[in-house]
Protein backbone atom coordinates (compact mmCIF):
# COMPACT_ATOMS: atom_id res chain seq x y z
CA UNK A 1 0.00 0.00 0.00
CA UNK A 2 1.36 3.27 -0.63
CA UNK A 3 1.17 6.23 2.16
CA UNK A 4 2.51 9.64 1.82
CA UNK A 5 3.18 11.01 5.45
CA UNK A 6 0.92 14.36 6.23
CA UNK A 7 4.21 16.22 7.63
CA UNK A 8 6.44 15.14 5.04
CA UNK A 9 3.91 16.53 1.94
CA UNK A 10 3.22 19.66 3.96
CA UNK A 11 7.10 20.78 5.05
CA UNK A 12 8.83 18.80 2.29
CA UNK A 13 6.77 18.09 -0.48
CA UNK A 14 4.89 21.44 -1.11
CA UNK A 15 7.51 23.79 -0.22
CA UNK A 16 9.68 22.33 -2.62
CA UNK A 17 7.28 22.22 -5.74
CA UNK A 18 6.78 26.15 -4.89
CA UNK A 19 10.58 26.50 -4.81
CA UNK A 20 11.10 24.72 -7.80
CA UNK A 21 8.04 26.85 -9.77
CA UNK A 22 9.23 30.01 -8.45
CA UNK A 23 12.91 29.52 -9.35
CA UNK A 24 11.77 28.60 -12.60
CA UNK A 25 9.47 31.57 -12.87
CA UNK A 26 12.34 33.51 -12.22
CA UNK A 27 15.12 31.92 -14.44
CA UNK A 28 12.35 31.93 -17.33
CA UNK A 29 12.10 36.05 -16.99
CA UNK A 30 15.62 37.03 -15.88
CA UNK A 31 16.74 35.21 -19.26
CA UNK A 32 14.38 37.12 -21.23
CA UNK A 33 15.59 40.30 -19.84
CA UNK A 34 18.95 39.81 -20.67
CA UNK A 35 18.41 38.12 -24.23
CA UNK A 36 17.06 41.40 -25.19
CA UNK A 37 20.49 43.08 -24.03
CA UNK A 38 23.30 42.94 -26.88
CA UNK A 39 27.00 41.50 -25.34
CA UNK A 40 29.40 44.45 -25.83
CA UNK A 41 31.66 42.22 -28.60
CA UNK A 42 28.61 41.35 -30.57
CA UNK A 43 29.44 37.75 -30.16
CA UNK A 44 27.15 34.19 -30.18
CA UNK A 45 27.61 31.46 -28.02
CA UNK A 46 30.12 29.35 -30.11
CA UNK A 47 32.11 33.14 -30.51
CA UNK A 48 32.15 33.10 -27.00
CA UNK A 49 33.26 29.85 -26.25
CA UNK A 50 36.86 29.95 -28.89
CA UNK A 51 37.31 33.37 -27.06
CA UNK A 52 37.43 31.91 -24.03
CA UNK A 53 39.20 28.94 -24.99
CA UNK A 54 41.88 31.54 -26.72
CA UNK A 55 42.55 33.40 -23.82
CA UNK A 56 42.28 30.55 -20.65
CA UNK A 57 44.15 27.55 -20.24
CA UNK A 58 40.59 25.53 -21.03
CA UNK A 59 41.59 22.99 -23.71
CA UNK A 60 39.25 23.40 -26.16
CA UNK A 61 36.28 20.66 -26.85
CA UNK A 62 33.25 20.77 -29.74
CA UNK A 63 30.56 23.37 -29.15
CA UNK A 64 27.24 21.85 -31.08
CA UNK A 65 23.90 23.59 -31.31
CA UNK A 66 21.20 21.38 -29.74
CA UNK A 67 17.09 22.51 -30.28
CA UNK A 68 15.01 24.00 -27.79
CA UNK A 69 15.17 26.68 -24.99
CA UNK A 70 17.07 26.50 -21.82
CA UNK A 71 18.90 23.31 -23.07
CA UNK A 72 21.94 24.16 -22.61
CA UNK A 73 24.24 21.43 -21.62
CA UNK A 74 27.41 19.79 -21.04
CA UNK A 75 27.98 16.17 -21.66
CA UNK A 76 30.60 14.87 -19.87
CA UNK A 77 30.69 11.23 -21.94
CA UNK A 78 31.09 13.10 -25.51
CA UNK A 79 33.07 15.92 -24.14
CA UNK A 80 30.66 18.22 -25.78
CA UNK A 81 28.80 21.53 -24.89
CA UNK A 82 25.36 21.72 -26.26
CA UNK A 83 24.04 25.35 -26.23
CA UNK A 84 20.27 25.85 -27.61
CA UNK A 85 19.30 28.06 -30.60
CA UNK A 86 18.95 30.98 -28.66
CA UNK A 87 22.67 31.07 -27.42
CA UNK A 88 23.96 30.05 -30.48
CA UNK A 89 22.39 32.96 -32.73
CA UNK A 90 21.86 36.02 -30.77
CA UNK A 91 24.62 38.26 -29.18
CA UNK A 92 22.79 38.86 -25.76
CA UNK A 93 24.35 39.09 -22.85
CA UNK A 94 22.51 35.65 -21.48
CA UNK A 95 24.17 34.14 -24.08
CA UNK A 96 27.55 34.98 -23.24
CA UNK A 97 26.39 34.28 -20.08
CA UNK A 98 25.04 30.83 -20.35
CA UNK A 99 28.31 29.45 -22.52
CA UNK A 100 30.51 31.00 -19.87
CA UNK A 101 28.64 29.06 -17.47
CA UNK A 102 28.61 25.69 -19.16
CA UNK A 103 32.46 26.12 -20.03
CA UNK A 104 32.58 26.36 -16.22
CA UNK A 105 31.29 22.65 -15.94
CA UNK A 106 34.11 21.49 -18.49
CA UNK A 107 36.48 23.09 -16.40
CA UNK A 108 35.35 21.43 -13.52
Amino acid sequence: MFYIDPVYFWFVLIPTLLISIGVQIYLKRTLSNWNEVRNGQGLVGPQVAQQLFDRTSLQPIRVERVSGTMTDHFDPGANVVRLSDPVSKRNSVASMAITAHELGHVQQ
